[in-house]
């Protein structure tokens, strides 16, 4: 007789359509024949998966329409089976697949929304933390501006998009046409996060913000980034723009904490 382990790797490969010699281990019960009824296991096995697909890239599969995301369904499967104990991480290499497999690679905007729903999760499943309020900032002398570092919260991520790929996510989630696909001129640059109420937003940032973020999610301190805006500012302005910025961070909840 063969052992747990062996049985359990045979079952593995029959779900995930590799040859396996599973049948030999399990009793044949009329009236259903055991390839039928391993059948019924391997059918809920991909069933499964194609939900974890569906439902956490619903405007992806919107996109793509019913053909299309039936084609991509079963070719992801076979190329990325899935290998952790949760379905969390399952869907992960979707936009990669997208990018390499045809005929979905000659349309770049399909990864490039498959990405932007990811991120979305990301920002969605983070883990907790609280938000600083606005009174934080009278509460820190002068001196001690330059060096203040940012500590934004686990849910805050940052998207390029070359693509008009939010605006076409934005369309269909309001169950309307999207637009054509478009390659954008100049990459637009949004930032997502989590709120108060356990809700998803995003916005979109002009080159100096996401500069500054940039600067702070690398350790740069409010010097640092100050320096940075330089490049996008006169001298004079510098300061009151930095603040600005800042100010709303802290406003819309990015900020967790501030260091020295």
């Amino acid at each position: 007789m063969a052992d747990l382990k062996t049985i359990q790797q045979a079952f593995i490969d029959l779900l995930q359509g590799k040859p396996s010699n599973m049948a030999s281990h399990v009793q044949n019960q009329a009236p259903v024949t055991t390839n039928t009824r391993l059948g019924i296991y391997q059918n809920a096995y991909i069933s499964r998966l194609r939900e974890t697909i569906d439902s956490d890239h619903p405007m992806l599969g919107t996109y793509l329409g019913d053909d299309l995301f039936d084609q991509m369904v079963p070719a992801y499967i076979k190329q990325y089976p899935s290998s952790y104990p949760s379905l969390r991480d399952f869907c992960q290499h979707i936009p990669q697949f997208l990018q390499n497999n045809p005929p979905f690679n000659a349309h770049p905007i399909l990864a490039e929304l498959a990405a932007f729903e990811q991120i979305l999760i990301n920002a969605f499943d983070a883990a907790d933390a609280d938000a600083i309020g606005p009174e934080i900032l009278g509460t820190i002398a002068p001196d001690n501006w330059p060096t203040m570092k940012l500590r934004f919260r686990p849910c805050v991520q940052r998207f390029q998009a070359n693509w008009n790929s939010v605006q076409s996510w934005q369309m269909l989630k309001q169950e309307k046409q999207p637009p054509p696909p478009k390659q954008l001129e100049t990459p637009a640059l949004w930032i997502l996060w989590r709120n108060t109420q356990r809700l998803t937003e995003f916005k979109s940032m002009g080159p100096d913000e996401a500069m500054l973020l940039d600067v702070a999610l690398k350790g740069g301190d409010f010097a640092d980034m100050c320096d940075e805006l330089l490049n996008f500012h006169g001298e004079d302005e510098v300061a009151m723009r930095a603040l600005t910025i800042l100010q709303q961070w802290i406003g819309i909840g990015l900020i967790g904490d501030i260091r020295f």
